[in-house]
């Protein structure tokens, strides 16, 4: 795992610093959007292609009890974000 991998990994980790979405007690549904914005800008800057990204997010998603059903395992609200 290269630095910047690891580096996105501990940022949108479940609970992480920018999973803007979750806190331990509640999950705000208000904050998807702006969270997948978010994840696809810093995984811009941190050099990864858009499909990379949406790649990568779905392997993570697809570790959890998220909706899996669209490409790549990925909620399929969620790519169109991620740009």
């Amino acid at each position: 795992m290269t630095l910047r991998d690891a580096a996105m990994l501990a940022l949108f980790q479940e609970y992480g610093p920018m999973d803007y979405q979750k806190s331990p007690s509640v999950f705000n549904a208000d904050y998807r959007d702006f969270g997948d914005h978010d994840y696809g800008v810093v995984a811009a800057a941190a050099g990864h292609a858009k499909d990379e990204a949406i790649i990568a997010a779905g392997i993570y998603n697809a570790t959890s009890t998220n909706d899996k059903s669209g490409a790549f395992f990925n909620n399929p609200k969620n790519p169109s974000f991620v740009e």
